[in-house]
């Protein structure tokens, strides 16, 4: 009965260790002897070697080289001799040491009211588990940490301890260790660690929540330094366009806090609202968010208005950025505070929208006179806050008339037939506002592009230039520039002269005639200053006069530079034969053109 013999060269092991078990019996190959194994009264057939023999007595061991904590238990072997009868041995327990694996990235929202962290001991009772901190001092029941008791876990065989942190924050993040002490034995303790990481606290600091248009402006995010984080911005509801984040850089953090920059050299009215910089941790699992706002103060460009002596009722209107205006002034161009209701002036109430962060206000000028001209000052200030205040300038221009003077190729208003000559209209111009130049030519455009050349602006005068490379009779004329502002408001040059002088006669194709005929001549002369077109026979020195069944002349007019006038011999004679001249007077020359007529006398008549 007491055949069978156990042998425990056993003691308590770590997980991951080597461990083995002798079973020996009584054996006799004459009988049929079976020898079986049990784990915690549960049949083993795994890890068990081949039967060795030693004389009358026989072994079988159980041997593992990695214990796992499942192999912790009671082991028992038990021999059947025939009989039957069946001889166990005092079962013997197992104890493998050991802890769960390290739990990294343990991640918790700063914020959080608390977090639990849990210890795992595997194996016999141990005699204590205990916690350190980061800084690898021991931690007790104190103020935001609470060490609780140990107490048998879930899983068989296993011992807890649990670490409560209340108040979750940045500081809070490292790596946390609890170790399970035993006495006797092998190991004497055991090590679990846990990284604990307190994220999406994201501090947000501007050097400013109120900044001068056009001044430098920098928002910085803090968060928790963590491989796995992202970082997104938004301004407002909208996320940042591709070349806002090309503005974020990354700023200087410490061993557990990285730092992103978002600077702006110089902000406008669109940059107004709030900021939210996003970390995200653990593919998104746990995010955390920063807002901080911002309010630009300043003013809308420099407004040109440009309007006529004469115009009434012109509108001014004020636009300021930022928070509500406490007080906003009008000024004169000399610099006089502006009253409403006074000299012609009336000033509206100011209007804000806290959507835009955007005040108006409108002045409008009854009545505009040379004396309305200048720049008039929108003054806007706050009560707190830099800046205080906030300037707009409002031009009220009224141009003069453009002026039209000749260059190369005119002199005294003359071009000479076949050579070129230029017209140069030079007209107010200021740098905000291109005006729209035209040239005229008694009243109708002229349009050929090639022929019309605009010189940009230089001191604020602005030029259009006219050419004609050729010039010939026709291209006498009125010339005037329009200049146009605003699309709506014109002025008009006065009118220049230009006279390209041509006289000429033409008959009709019939230049020999017989008595009795009748012809008519036409004489066409150019010239703007003509002051008279007359007609000669001849060398008589009196101008030709309507002679009864005879002679009859048109006198005509000076239209559009052209003076046309017609002579008809209404039956020719003898004294009709010779030479006809039509004589143009200017204002101070005169051309001739001669047609000499030849008559034959019919002799049969």
């Amino acid at each position: 009965s007491s055949g069978i013999n156990a042998e425990w060269p056993l003691r308590p092991g770590a997980k991951g260790g080597s461990a083995s078990i002798t079973c020996e019996y009584v054996f006799d190959s004459s009988l049929s002897i079976s020898l079986a194994w049990t784990l915690n009264s549960n049949s083993l057939t795994s890890g068990l070697g081949a039967a060795t023999t030693e004389g009358v007595r026989k072994k079988v061991i159980f041997s593992t080289s990695a214990a796992a904590f499942s192999d912790t238990g009671s082991y028992q072997c038990a021999a059947t001799y025939p009989g039957p009868k069946t001889v166990t041995a005092t079962a013997h327990t197992l104890h493998v040491r050991g802890t769960d694996p390290a739990t990294d990235n343990h991640y918790v929202t700063a914020g959080t009211a608390s977090t639990v962290i849990t210890c795992i001991v595997h194996g016999d009772d141990p005699s204590t588990i205990t916690w350190t901190n980061p800084s690898g001092s021991s931690l007790t029941t104190s103020g935001d940490f609470t060490v609780g008791a140990k107490a048998p876990g879930t899983a068989s065989n296993s011992y807890t301890s649990t670490l409560t942190i209340a108040t979750l924050a940045m500081g809070d993040s490292g790596t946390y260790t609890c170790t399970g002490t035993f006495s006797g034995g092998t190991p004497t303790t055991v090590v679990q660690s846990h990284v604990l990481k307190v994220v999406g606290e994201v501090v947000m600091a501007a050097t400013s929540t109120i900044v001068q248009e056009s001044f430098e402006y920098r928002i910085t995010c803090t968060y928790t330094k963590d491989s796995s984080v992202s970082v997104s911005w938004k301004h407002g509801s909208t996320a940042f366009t591709a070349a806002q984040n090309s503005l974020v850089t990354d700023g200087t953090g410490t061993s557990t806090t990285s730092v992103k920059v978002y600077r702006v050299a110089r902000v406008t009215q669109t940059d107004t609202g709030s900021y939210t910089c996003t970390a995200s941790y653990n593919s998104g699992a746990v995010q955390g968010e920063g807002t901080v706002s911002m309010i630009v103060r300043g003013t809308a460009a420099d407004v040109w208005k440009y309007t006529l002596a004469g115009d009434t009722n012109q509108v001014l209107t004020c636009t300021i950025h930022g928070d509500d205006v406490t007080t906003i002034k009008w000024l004169t161009p000399t610099g006089t505070t502006i009253s409403s209701g006074s000299g012609g002036f009336t000033i509206a109430t100011k209007s804000y929208t806290s959507g835009t962060k955007t005040t108006t206000i409108e002045m409008t000028i009854a009545s505009i006179s040379t004396a309305s001209n200048g720049s008039y000052t929108c003054k806007a200030e706050w009560d707190n806050g830099i800046p205080s205040e906030a300037i707009q300038k409002l031009h009220v221009v009224i141009p003069g008339s453009p002026v039209v003077s000749s260059g190369v190729g005119i002199t005294n208003d003359l071009a000479t037939k076949g050579s070129s000559f230029t017209l140069t209209c030079s007209f107010e111009e200021y740098t905000d506002h291109a005006p729209t130049a035209k040239w005229y030519k008694y009243g109708t455009e002229l349009t050929t592009s090639s022929q019309i050349e605009r010189i940009p602006e230089s001191n604020n005068v602005g030029k259009s230039k006219y050419k004609v490379t050729t010039s010939t009779p026709p291209d006498t004329g009125l010339y005037t520039c329009k200049v146009t502002y605003a699309s709506t408001k014109t002025v008009t040059s006065s009118n220049f002269k230009v006279s390209v002088r041509e006289v000429s006669v033409s008959p009709t194709p019939k230049t020999t005639l017989v008595r009795g005929d009748t012809t008519t001549f036409t004489c066409k002369s150019y010239g703007e200053d003509q002051t008279k077109l007359e007609w000669y026979h001849n060398t008589t020195t009196t101008p030709m006069a309507d002679a009864a069944n005879l002679v009859q002349i048109t006198p005509g007019t000076l239209t559009n530079g052209l003076w046309e006038s017609t002579l008809k011999l209404l039956t020719t004679s003898a004294s009709s034969a010779g030479t006809y001249k039509c004589k143009a007077t200017y204002s101070n020359n005169e051309k001739r053109k001669k047609y000499r007529l030849r008559l034959c006398v019919d002799t049969t008549a």
